[in-house]
């Protein structure tokens, strides 16, 4: 634990130095304080208890976040293919929400969530949409 210590509290008194490279990356360094978080496993047993459900359910969770992220390109790619030429959908830049896979990867994880924006999709992506809620149901819902 005396590592952790001086990794977070390093910066400051190099800063005190007169170092140039500490002000150039204070951000950075400031977040390495968040090391010290590392030492609440010593006095909160529920962190322990966490890691050992993700140590021991590593496999499930792997599936699961397989299972997820294919799920979420096939539905982006759908949506891409079905939402890419409706030119009426922008977001608030005025940008098009479905104009390439990976800017739509955004809002279909959004979809994916459940939260259904109001905006007027045509109608296969209407249905698209409503077969990734039934889907995302299906993969939090049931274990593996």
């Amino acid at each position: 634990y005396a590592l952790v210590d001086l990794m977070a509290i390093l910066p400051f008194y190099v800063s005190l130095s007169g170092v140039q490279v500490v002000d150039k990356y204070d951000g950075m360094l400031r977040m390495a304080r968040m090391l010290r978080l590392l030492k609440l496993e010593k006095y909160v047993p529920s962190l322990t208890l966490i890691d050992d459900v993700f140590r021991l359910q590593a496999v499930p969770l792997a599936k699961a976040g397989y299972v997820t992220a294919t799920l979420w390109m096939f539905c982006t790619a759908l949506m891409y293919m079905f939402e890419r030429r409706d030119q009426q959908e922008t977001d608030a830049s005025g940008s098009l929400r479905f104009r390439d896979v990976p800017n739509s990867m955004q809002y279909t994880l959004i979809l994916l969530s459940g939260d259904y924006p109001l905006v007027d999709f045509t109608m296969p992506a209407k249905i698209v949409c409503f077969f990734m809620i039934i889907m995302a149901v299906g993969v939090v819902g049931v274990p593996f």
